[in-house]
């Protein structure tokens, strides 16, 4: 990924912040025989490595779908996570400017592997919790007789991508100056709309940091 030193992030706070927040990732699976691309949500999970920054994510897809050919253990895997993106206009600044979009992104490379029928319950039940704890009404996975979700089970595959590169690049205006930033910011929030105002607050929480 191009990614200008101004625009890179390093902190585990805020990328861990951007997988849970922009959870439907597109997936990218490669061999040196073919590539598949797919649209899923994952969750972040506990990695099964001995770093102390170790990194997992679990999610699942339809049975037939070719993504997971490349759950072998092998294959390079890399799960895109789109955050907040807008339209930046060089009017909203202080000085001369030109037309820019401003845009959260983070790149997860590893290899992966299928669940077993026990582990994928176990992700299954916490997938549901996750999403339910968050825009739901608090249904919960254990309504379900085992009948039924063994046949939901059974039509879906879950698996779990041990992560050993993260890139993050958070391209929100760094490197323009702090009047224009701040500019920058206010017509965000003025505008209103979901992405608009993700955008204004990881700029602002990048203009804390350096404070």
């Amino acid at each position: 990924m191009y990614k200008p030193v101004w625009t890179n992030v390093s902190e585990q706070e805020l990328v861990l912040s951007v997988l849970a927040n922009h959870g439907f990732a597109t997936l990218i699976g490669c061999n040196q025989q073919a590539s598949e691309v797919a649209h899923l949500p994952l969750q972040v999970a506990r990695s099964e490595s001995s770093r102390p920054d170790g990194l997992a994510l679990e999610g699942h897809a339809a049975a037939m779908n070719p993504i997971l050919e490349y759950f072998d253990g092998r294959s390079n895997i890399t799960a895109v996570f789109h955050g907040p993106h807008h339209y930046v206009s060089p009017a909203w600044y202080r000085t001369e400017g030109v037309p820019t979009w401003n845009y959260v992104v983070v790149h997860c490379s590893g290899r992966g592997t299928l669940m077993s029928y026990e582990d994928a319950k176990e992700s299954f039940h916490g997938a549901v919790a996750h999403y339910e704890a968050k825009y739901g009404a608090g249904w919960s996975a254990a309504r379900m007789s085992e009948g039924a979700l063994s046949k939901r089970l059974g039509h879906i595959r879950h698996f779990r991508l041990e992560v050993t590169s993260v890139e993050a690049k958070f391209k929100l205006s760094q490197n323009k100056s702090v009047e224009d930033r701040y500019s920058t910011i206010e017509r965000l929030e003025e505008i209103g709309s979901d992405d608009s105002r993700e955008v204004a607050r990881y700029m602002k929480l990048l203009m804390d940091r350096k404070a």
